[in-house]
């Protein structure tokens, strides 16, 4: 493992760089397997491994707002070597009894945003055929990974099994876990932390996994979650029973973010109605706060539509693409073809190829409008003049 580490990343707190881990990852190998052993067989965790390096990250507004800022987390890298060897074992456990919630996504093989989309999709066009209305709620969690209690989390890991040396080597994990904050060449005391999981750190995501393992049950709605992106739905042929399943579903998830410390963004949690008369459905109500019913909500990257309709998506996408293009005609007189063509399959493919099976159900007036955007940026590319035949242009860069 050591010999896959990136040399480019940052080493972390007090600790040696990836560059000279990797350079002597053989001679290594023998004495940190050693270490590991005797980590595993005292069941201590390192306590010098577990100090994150915080670097605040701005990204929009005011500099002198902290909500305003990022925070990136830097660990050790011998801590994150050693996480891996526990998190390949704990995850297989975990998969190979069929333990971990089906209908997560997240930070799981062979899943991705893709897997929640295609069958939450799947579900609503399939109820939109047999005539039924459908409501979706898309929630929120509020800084889901701070949230985490520590002893909820290590009694959902007896739950599901994890007892033993891996349940008191989790626990050590956890305890004095601490921070130091690094800006403008400064840094902070340390401060400890008592509640979450590690930033930045291999296990974090499946212990968060872990956590919201059984936030489905006693649910009557389909539920699809990643990550902390949890979606809510439900369809039937009656405005006033999809309202009540739906209200008791919202009041059963209530229940559970009280009772193991979770909230949510209210602001940010919305109902979107598919019916042909949108008219007769109730208000939702959560958390005795009523719903923000929208026409239209971003999740997981898509725009999803009342109608149906991916019409508001493609447009958002060929402004995204066309940005991009107008960048690349910007310096075509200045950058060899290889290297537009690189900055193409950089910036402008990926937003096309991005949840292409999931909208490529779309009407072909709007597959046109994004095959002209990859046709103009065909044009600049190779640096023929418009009235040049489209496919021949495509042809040449490889493009269809």
């Amino acid at each position: 493992m050591l010999s896959n580490l990136n040399p480019a990343k940052c080493k972390g707190f007090k600790n040696l760089p990836n560059r000279l881990l990797k350079s002597c990852s053989q001679s290594l190998a023998t004495p940190l397997s050693l270490l590991f052993n005797f980590i595993l067989a005292s069941e201590q965790f390192p306590l010098l491994w577990k100090t994150a390096s915080i670097l605040p990250l701005h990204k929009k507004g005011s500099h002198y707002d902290v909500t305003n800022y990022r925070p990136i987390a830097l660990l050790p890298s011998l801590s994150k070597v050693f996480e891996k060897l526990v998190h390949k074992h704990l995850y297989s456990y975990l998969e190979s009894n069929n333990l971990l919630n089906h209908r997560n996504s997240g930070f799981r093989k062979n899943h991705s945003t893709l897997t929640s989309l295609l069958k939450t999709t799947h579900d609503i066009y399939l109820a939109h055929d047999h005539n039924l209305s459908s409501r979706i709620v898309f929630l929120d969690i509020s800084k889901a990974f701070d949230r985490i209690v520590h002893t909820s989390l290590l009694f959902k890991l007896k739950q599901l099994g994890i007892v033993g040396s891996l349940l008191n080597l989790i626990t050590s994990y956890f305890e004095n876990r601490s921070q130091v904050v690094h800006s403008n060449g400064s840094t902070s005391e340390i401060c400890y932390t008592n509640c979450g999981v590690p930033q930045g750190s291999v296990l974090g995501p499946l212990l968060f996994l872990i956590y919201i393992n059984d936030i489905s049950d006693n649910i009557q709605s389909s539920i699809s979650l990643f990550a902390d992106d949890t979606t809510l739905y439900f369809s039937s042929k009656f405005p006033k029973h999809l309202h009540l399943v739906l209200s008791e579903d919202l009041l059963t998830l209530g229940k559970w973010f009280d009772t193991w410390g979770v909230s949510f963004y209210a602001q940010e949690t919305k109902a979107l109605t598919i019916s042909s008369n949108r008219g007769e459905h109730l208000p939702l109500i959560f958390n005795n706060m009523p719903l923000q019913e929208v026409d239209s909500h971003k999740h997981l990257g898509l725009l999803f539509h009342n109608s149906l309709s991916w019409h508001p998506h493609i447009i958002s996408l060929h402004q995204r693409a066309m940005r991009h293009v107008n960048r690349i005609r910007s310096i075509s007189n200045l950058v060899r073809r290889f290297a537009l063509f690189s900055i193409y399959n950089s910036f402008i493919l990926p937003i096309f190829d991005y949840g292409s099976v999931v909208y490529g159900t779309c009407s072909q007036s709007d597959a046109l409008l994004l095959d002209s955007a990859q046709t103009t940026a065909a044009k600049i590319i190779t640096g023929c003049i418009k009235t040049t035949a489209n496919d021949a242009v495509l042809n040449d860069i490889s493009l269809v």
